[in-house]
């Protein structure tokens, strides 16, 4: 008796080398599914497997079938052949009817060794997938074979490759070698943390202001979580062994640096540089002050603010050149030591050169923050001044504009307040927008900079290894391309087989980057208008408090 119900077979391809084999598995009887996933010759040997259980026969020749089905009473049993074409068929008997069915040949080792799909079993994804299914079955029928002490006459499917011992011993080592470099900043960090007084201990907001100590904190976090066991889910176990592989070329390429800036007195030499090039940026300011002093593309300036503000930054450079006199003799030594740190990788000679170069224009930043601050002041009494004139005023308990009575000895003082300000807007603000400009190329090159870090922080270089090599440790889900059809009076088999698939390079990194993008909490819009208002930009900008 034949029923329209299809059952679905999953058979893996080394089933079908062997002669003639007992077929153990899992039956799934809601889905009608049936998953291979071990064989042996010994039915004795086949009935004492835990959580696994006797599911059918495969033979090259279709009379044998039947007298090895004779003596197991099972509800549900599989019946694989071959004829004379070679062309394979499958039969599934439940209850002693006969029942259509679809045979998917695939290799284990695809799907059993995919992290991804690892992870879509432990996120609980796609329960009803038959892959997604079969990856957990795989996964549980070698969990349960590794605990048994005897496992003879039994082909196992699943069994893990034997160099899986070795390869993790040599992720081990590889994470105790990167540990092991940041020991000695863990060690600081632990007492610092230990004597300090909380986040507002002014050593720890030191630290959180220079870069280099910043990227260290980052990757001694980064590190932190870097572990190597079957405890952890399947995409930490390949962030961690990336991680591990991202410091081991951030080291190498930090190393190389090194070694050229202590070769042939380059260290001094790179040091000459940047004090030739601070010496030139301020005669270079002080040419622009004495342009701004004066009358700046034919603009009418007032000349009293406009001579105080410039003698006060002129006396600014002067100071500076001063620090640069006292820097000269100790620079050298600094860049050749500092240099060591490439120990700790590129990334932190990077953050380095970061504040070397926040320290050699800090007085360029200083500008910055004076002409903000009184622009921001002016803009900010021309705002209240402007809602004066309106009958209007700012509420501050309620942060909003409500009406307003004045009487007229207020609006005359503040017409005539308004009026002054209005007249000395474009001195301060030329003075604002000349050193603004001067510290958005400062930023610049620091943003370029930043994004080197971000690049070796973040580099995915394991998961390219991987993806080029097209491991099966990628495979993210199937296809199936036809094999055979073959129709006779009682059933007919399809035999499919299934192909792995694998993400694409940018899926790819979209799916293990999920937990480190980071997005900007500022948006272009949010810059111009901070710019626009007078509000200090990157690294100390103003965030708007919420309400």
């Amino acid at each position: 008796m034949t029923s329209n119900h299809i059952w679905k077979v999953f058979a893996p391809y080394d089933v079908f080398s062997q002669p003639e084999a007992y077929l153990i598995g899992h039956v799934t009887t809601d889905s009608q599914s049936i998953y291979i996933t071990a064989s042996s010759h010994d039915v004795s040997a086949a009935n004492q497997l835990p959580d696994m259980q006797l599911i059918g026969y495969w033979s090259r020749f279709k009379n044998r079938i039947s007298k090895r089905r004779s003596p197991v009473k099972l509800e549900q049993w599989i019946s694989v052949w071959k004829d004379e074409n070679a062309d394979i068929h499958c039969e599934v008997i439940n209850d002693a009817e006969t029942f259509q069915c679809t045979l998917l040949i695939y290799n284990p080792s695809d799907v059993f060794k995919s992290e991804i799909l690892k992870q879509k079993n432990v996120d609980a994804c796609e329960q009803n997938d038959n892959i997604t299914s079969l990856v957990r079955i795989l996964h549980a029928t070698n969990s349960n074979l590794c605990d048994l002490e005897v496992t003879e006459g039994i082909t196992v499917y699943t069994s893990a490759s034997k160099r899986h011992g070795i390869n993790q011993l040599v992720v081990w080592f590889l994470m105790f070698m990167v540990n092991f470099i940041y020991l000695p900043f863990r060690i600081c960090s632990y007492s610092i943390q230990r004597n300090g007084t909380g986040t507002g201990d002014p050593l720890q907001k030191v630290m959180g202001v220079s870069s280099t100590f910043s990227q260290l904190a980052a990757r001694s976090k980064q590190l932190c979580h870097t572990k190597s066991g079957d405890e952890l889910k399947p995409f930490c176990r390949l962030r961690s062994v990336n991680t591990c592989l991202q410091q081991l070329i951030d080291t190498l390429l930090g190393v190389t640096l090194m070694y050229f800036l202590m070769s042939d007195n380059m260290a001094q030499y790179l040091a000459n540089i940047c004090l030739s090039y601070g010496d030139k940026v301020a005669g270079e300011l002080k040419v622009l002050l004495d342009w701004l002093m004066g009358a700046p593309a034919g603009l009418k300036l007032n000349s009293q603010l406009t001579h105080i503000l410039g003698k006060f930054f002129q006396y600014h450079i002067y100071l500076w050149s001063g620090y640069l006199y006292v820097l000269k003799p100790v620079l050298g030594q600094l860049v050749y030591y500092g240099s060591i740190a490439g120990v700790w990788g590129l990334s932190v000679q990077l953050a380095l050169f970061q504040d070397i170069l926040s320290t050699m224009t800090i007085h360029i930043y200083c500008f910055y923050v004076y002409a903000a601050r009184l622009y921001r002041l002016q803009m900010y009494a021309m705002a209240s001044l402007w809602r004066l004139f309106r009958g209007k005023k700012w509420n501050v308990l309620r942060q909003r504009v409500d009406s307003a009575v004045y009487d007229a000895d207020q609006l005359f003082v503040g017409t005539l307040l308004f009026t002054v300000l209005l007249f000395l807007l474009p001195t301060t603000g030329l003075y604002y927008i000349v050193f603004t400009l001067l510290r958005v190329m400062v930023l610049t090159v620091q943003g370029v900079v930043s994004r080197l870090r971000q690049l070796l922080n973040h580099l995915p270089c394991w998961y390219i290894l991987l993806w080029l090599a097209k491991s099966t440790s990628l495979t993210d889900g199937a296809v199936f391309q036809f094999v055979s059809y073959n129709e006779r009076p009682s059933a007919s088999t399809l035999v499919l087989s299934m192909q792995a698939t694998r993400p694409s390079f940018s899926e790819l990194l979209c799916l293990m980057n999920k937990s480190t993008v980071t997005t900007s909490a500022y948006s272009w819009g949010t810059i111009v208008k901070n710019l626009f208002l007078g509000h200090l930009i990157y690294p100390w900008i103003e965030k708007k408090k919420s309400t």
